[in-house]
């Protein structure tokens, strides 16, 4: 038997019924008012380097490699008692810098750096200032650099990326995994993006994932519960009021269930909504 395609319409709605968000979920587009630039090309690559020097502006890097992301130094793939010399399981540090020529924002607007994933411990500085941590080869961050950046400027990011073997009182000591048969590459190995949000949406910083969640609770053959949780962000400087619509679609575009919940949110506050939609 074939299953049904459902789709997930998010709508929020502020006081004055203007629209301020939608979100397909599965869908490219996330949010409207969002904006998402890949950041692939342009990046300098450096293998190795202490401290932090590679993070200020006005550091020289003419002489590093150019490369695109994603990338790694490491050249891995060889089952065999003695591996060939074109195979790099090189282990350290290496060095991203790139260069932005950011588009213009507008007023109230947020600025995040989507790192899809960095092998295995992530420094990043955005214009010579120290954004974030995140330990971990596997998993999407995020970090938050309105105050760092310049919206219509020129932006530098810099990334130390560590793959460093884990040992006793090496970075990567309690870094996952710890042990495997498995090679964990550095570098910056997924995609990077510049995100740019209204002030008032869907939580980007929660933990990396998408903000939205929907699971079923109970399903028969004539309908389903479907939980949706949606987690908010406010890094406005005021409190809004917001309504949460949430619609599921069919395949051909007909409504299968709907809920509309009004949700406070406090300036610089978090808050969510789970509403249990009757999907039939």
């Amino acid at each position: 038997m074939r299953k049904p395609i459902f789709a997930l319409t998010l709508l929020f709605c502020l006081p004055n019924g203007a629209a301020l968000a939608e979100t397909p979920v599965g869908q490219a587009r996330i949010e409207s008012g969002r904006t998402s630039i890949a950041l692939a090309d342009g990046w300098r690559f450096r293998l190795g380097g202490e401290g932090a020097a590679p993070s200020a502006p006005g550091f020289d890097d003419s002489t590093w490699d150019k490369v695109s992301v994603p990338h790694s130094w490491n050249r891995i793939g060889e089952y065999a008692l003695k591996r060939s010399a074109e195979t790099n399981n090189t282990q350290g540090i290496g060095w991203y810098r790139l260069t932005v020529n950011a588009p213009t924002a507008e007023a109230g607007q947020r600025q995040y750096l989507d790192f899809a994933a960095v092998g295995a411990i992530a420094d990043v500085w955005v214009n010579g200032v120290h954004v974030g941590q995140h330990r971990g080869a596997f998993s999407r961050f995020r970090f938050d650099v309105t105050a760092q950046w310049k919206p219509g400027g020129t932006n530098l990011i810099s990334v130390r990326a560590d793959n460093s073997k884990p040992a006793i009182d090496s970075s990567t000591e309690d870094v996952i995994p710890l042990a495997g048969d498995f090679f964990v590459h550095g570098g910056i190995y997924r995609g990077v993006s510049l995100v740019t949000v209204n002030e008032v949406g869907i939580d980007l910083l929660d933990f990396g994932g998408p903000g939205v969640y929907a699971r079923a609770s109970q399903v028969t053959e004539g309908q389903a519960l479907v939980e949706v949780v949606t987690r908010l962000r406010n890094s406005g400087t005021r409190s809004r009021n917001l309504t949460v619509v949430t619609k599921v679609t069919d395949a051909a575009g007909k409504e299968a269930g709907f809920r509309s919940m009004a949700v406070p949110v406090r300036a610089g506050a978090t808050a969510f909504v789970a509403p249990t939609l009757d999907v039939l």
